[in-house]
Formats: structure tokens, sequence, C-alpha cells
């Protein structure tokens, strides 16, 4: 993917790495909205989640495959291997979170669990006597293996998929999904609404029209509707619509209906205990959207200790969208 000066990657050194390993021929559009770049607001410091929840799905979706690790306890000289690329990363926090076995109201919730990122950059080299490691802007470093690991903590290894990549159709559904949850879990760092000037709204609109093309079935007219709302930095109507057409399958009843009820709006008695069944028994994606309407409920006694229970969730946007805003 070529780099657009104008728009600065927030991954640009993980694009770098990936491009030898990626399929060809997609444009800029669909590669940004398969990775989730027309989801966030532009020029953030990336988090965690970032990484491991809407890059790198997009990315095996293009056809690079990637699984970020722990650096090794033992030796560094296994890091690269013929046929890959890898990158290095350093963390402002801690990647593990272990839950107590008993979470209580008096429990103290987690702090900083999906850290920002501080460093990425791509291995060139690895000795026993040193490691060399390139910059985005070009810039080559190299160290002792001991002075290494006080840098960075995780790498991430990049290589051609070898399964057959899904029907376009099936991982562009899969990817809005992945919007729709990253919007729940952080709303903050969507588009700003009425910014006419975010670079990823006029993605998100593009990508969004690129989907549905001519076609008007009730999905398909949903999607174009949010891209109009996109288009004019109207996004949380944007959000609202795109969540209008991707629930229908879902097959939700009261749940469903409050889920689509604004947050100014009471939910029913029925409407609340239908979500707390989904934040607690649901998919990862009904949790995290379950989660984010049941934040404007917390007033209700059961709401919040559900609430209180999903900060310790396994996965991060589960816990992030449990967060009281």
């Amino acid at each position: 993917m070529a780099e657009n000066r104008e728009r600065p990657l927030d991954f640009g050194v993980i694009w770098q790495a990936a491009e030898a390993w990626m399929k060809t021929g997609e444009s800029e559009t669909y590669r940004a909205g398969m990775t989730g770049e027309a989801a966030r607001r532009t020029g953030l410091t990336p988090i965690a989640s970032d990484l491991t929840h809407l890059l790198l799905p997009g990315l095996a979706a293009l056809g690079v495959q990637g699984q970020m690790r722990p650096l090794p306890d033992d030796s560094l000289l296994g890091l690269m291997q013929e046929g890959t690329t890898v990158c290095l990363f350093a963390f402002e926090g801690t990647l593990e979170f272990l839950a107590p076995d008993e979470i209580n109201d008096a429990t103290p919730l987690p702090q900083n669990d999906d850290p920002r990122l501080l460093a990425q950059v791509r291995l060139l080299e690895v000795s026993a006597e040193r490691l060399q490691w390139q910059e985005r802007s070009g810039k080559l470093v190299q160290s002792l293996p001991e002075e290494f690991r006080t840098r960075f903590s995780h790498f991430l290894r990049l290589e051609r998929s070898a399964e057959n990549l899904l029907p376009r159709t099936q991982v562009t559904h899969a990817a809005l999904v992945r919007w729709l949850e990253h919007d729940a879990a952080y709303p903050e760092t969507s588009p700003r609404e009425g910014d006419l000037q975010e670079p990823s709204s006029a993605l998100a609109a593009a990508f969004l029209h690129d989907t549905v093309k001519t076609r008007r079935d009730y999905v398909s007219n949903r999607l174009r509707y949010a891209a109009r709302c996109f288009e004019a930095a109207q996004v949380r109507r944007a959000y609202d619509w795109l969540l209008q057409a991707l629930i229908v399958e879902w097959e939700l009843s009261a749940a469903g209906e409050a889920l689509l009820t604004p947050p100014s709006l009471p939910l029913t008695d029925t409407q609340r205990r239908e979500l707390i069944y989904l934040a607690r028994a649901g998919t990862s994606t009904l949790k995290i959207l379950a989660a984010r309407r049941l934040t404007h409920e917390r007033h209700h006694p059961d709401a919040r200790k559900t609430l209180h229970q999903l900060r310790f969730d396994a996965d991060s946007w589960v816990r992030a969208a449990a967060r009281p805003l």
C-alpha cells in the first residue's frame, strides 16, 4: 500500500512490512475499510486492541497472516524465519490480563489494560551479538540482546496466508461488524462529529459506497444512508444506520429494539433484561454492543452489577464497552 503523505498511517511500519505478502489489486479505500483505519480518527496513538482487534483481522482478510506474541524468554535467534517479516512493539503497560477468581462489587477495577503503543519497528537482523531494526523514518538502529529486551516486549511475524480467502461479501461484513464493536468500545476515538476535514470519515463513506454499489435491498439501503452520514460528518447517525443494517441477521427481538433505542430514552424492563442476558451470555459482538447501551442504565442495580463484571471480561473491547463515558 503506497503511503499517503497527507494522511499518515497509524500503523505505517506494519503496512510497509505487509506489502510483500498482501493480496494485490485492492484499492486503498478497501484496505482502509478492512483494517479499521476508516473507523479510527486519524493521528491518534494506537492502543493494543487497535492492533489485535482491527488491524490484524483486516490483514488476514487481505491475505496476510499475523499473530502478536511476547518475546521469547530464551534465545531471540528464532525470531526471523524464511518467508516472513517481523515487526517489534513496545507498549506503555502489560498486555497480560488476569481476572480474579471471584468478582464482586468491592473488586478493584483493572487499570490501563489496553495500553498505548509506544514503538513499532521492523526487525532486520538477529545474531548472538546484536539485533538491528528499522524505524518508520528509515533510520537503522542496533543494540545488544540484553538492551533489546528493555526496548520491546512483543513481536509480530507476518506471512502470506496459506488458507483460501473467504468471499468478499463475507469479509466485508465482518469488517463492518468490527467498526460497530470499535465504536461501542472506544467511541471517543471514532471520527469526530461534525468534522468535515477528518480523513477517516471520507474513507468510511467511500468504503460503504463501494460495498453497496447499486444494490437496493434493506441492508444495502441502510449502508448507503450510513455512507451519506459519514460524508456529512454525522458520525452518530452513520453508526445508527450501520447498526440497523447489520442487526437484522442476529434475529433479536426485544434486545434488538433495545440496541436501536437512542441512549437518551430509557429502556423498558423487558429490554433491559434482554440486554443484560446478551451482555452475560452473548457473542463478543453482542456483549460489546449490549454493554455500551447498558452504560446509560447504570442507575438500575442489575445493569450496574453486569457492567462491573464485564470490566473483567477476557476481551479488551468488552471491558472497554462497559466503561462509563
